[in-house]
This record gives C-alpha cells, sequence and structure tokens, in this order.
C-alpha cells in the first residue's frame, strides 16, 4: 500500500513539473512576441509615409509641371484680394485635379506691423473671395500657425533659398 501512494505521487509531481515548464515556455514566448509586434507595426508605419512621401512628391511635380504660368501668378505676391481670390480658385482646381493632394496651401512670408509672420491661403479660404467682394482681406485671418521647428525650417526656405523636403 505504501509503495502504491508513492508510484501515485511521483506521477502527480512529474505532471506539475511538465505544466511548469510548458507555462514558463508560453510566457517567454508571448512576452517575446511584443517587441516583434512592435517592430513589425513601426516598419509598416515606415514603409507606409515613404510611400506617401514619393506618391506626394510625384503628384506634385505633376502639378508644377502642368501648371507653371499658374504658379508663376501665386509667386508674384501681393497681398490683394485679387491675389487671394484667384489663388484660392487655383488651389481649388490643383486639389481637386489630383486625389493624391487633397489640401494644398501657399505660404508667404509676410509682415503685419513690422512683425514677421507667415501667412497661409488654401483652396477653401480664398475660394470664397470674390473679385467684386466690397470686404478687404485683412492679413491677421491668414497667420500660418506653426511650431518653432516649422518657422526655422520656412525661414531657411526663404531667406537661404533651401530646397529641401520635409515630409512628416
Amino acid at each position: 500500500m505504501f509503495n502504491l501512494t508513492r508510484i501515485a505521487q511521483k506521477h502527480n509531481q512529474d505532471e506539475n513539473n511538465y505544466s511548469t515548464k510548458t507555462s514558463k515556455k508560453l510566457s517567454w514566448v508571448f512576452a517575446l512576441s511584443f517587441p516583434l509586434i512592435f517592430l513589425l507595426l513601426y516598419g509598416g508605419d515606415y514603409l507606409t509615409s515613404k510611400k506617401k512621401e514619393r506618391v506626394l512628391i510625384k503628384s506634385a511635380e505633376s502639378i508644377i509641371h502642368d501648371n507653371l504660368d499658374r504658379l508663376n501668378k501665386m509667386a508674384n505676391y501681393f497681398f490683394t484680394k485679387e491675389w487671394v481670390a484667384e489663388t484660392g480658385n487655383t488651389l481649388y482646381l490643383f486639389s481637386r485635379t489630383d486625389k493624391n493632394f487633397p489640401r494644398i496651401s501657399v505660404i508667404v512670408k509676410d509682415s503685419i506691423t513690422d512683425y514677421k509672420v507667415f501667412l497661409g491661403f488654401d483652396a477653401y479660404e480664398g475660394y470664397n473671395w470674390k473679385y467684386n467682394d466690397t470686404v478687404k482681406p485683412v492679413k491677421k485671418t491668414f497667420i500660418f500657425e506653426i511650431t518653432k521647428q516649422d518657422r526655422d525650417y520656412l525661414n531657411t526656405v526663404f531667406d537661404k533659398n533651401s530646397k529641401e523636403v520635409r515630409f512628416s
């Protein structure tokens, strides 16, 4: 009788050791799966953003190539209601022409009472201005709100004619 009890206890301990080893292995596999999932997600996000950057740059190059005369008019910036309306209409056409370019803005460096600012014009703000509208546009309504990092980048573009492409 004593022998049978010993055999039964030995058999129960073997099962516990096996299940402990299996649960430890599963715990390690589960714990190591998180860094792997993180790397896969991060890598996928990186590749997707690079693809979007390439598509966006190709779309912009296509729009520039096909519309040089309109872009030259926009580059000849004077803050008038005619310029704002024409720029808004042109940007509206550009944003509707290319599916990969849904929102496009023109950013110019200007000043308001000797305070240097960046003004941003997009299709929807400028599109509402009409040539025969009696209300004149006000510069402060077009101030382009940006971070210091963006402001530094735009200053190098406008002041030093930098051609560096920035995508975020």
